[in-house]
């Protein structure tokens, strides 16, 4: 079986000056903006925690993780607060 990716390119230009004062390299730059990129459209609901953890290039617990830290609430559906008390009662 064959999966084929395609992927969305496109840049985002910043001042100099607010990428001086964020101190950061170019990769750490890269890594946060995608990962606050993440959360932001996660916690509108524009994507779901899947894929928002696959834009973010985290596993589940690290992007949860995440989410508790920038006090994000996770929106749960009847299917996904099932699996969690499922989870939750065998651990």
């Amino acid at each position: 079986m064959f999966v084929i990716c395609s992927f969305m390119s496109f840049m985002i230009e910043i001042p100099d000056s607010a990428v001086a004062e964020m101190r950061l390299s170019p990769d750490e730059l890269r890594v946060a903006l995608r990962r606050d990129l993440a959360v932001v459209l996660y916690a509108r609901g524009a994507l779901p925690i899947g894929k928002a953890m696959e834009f973010a290039g985290l596993v589940r617990r690290d992007f949860e993780r995440l989410l508790k830290e920038r006090q994000v609430r996770r929106p749960f559906d009847e299917v996904e607060l099932n699996r969690e008390i499922r989870s939750s009662a065998s651990s």
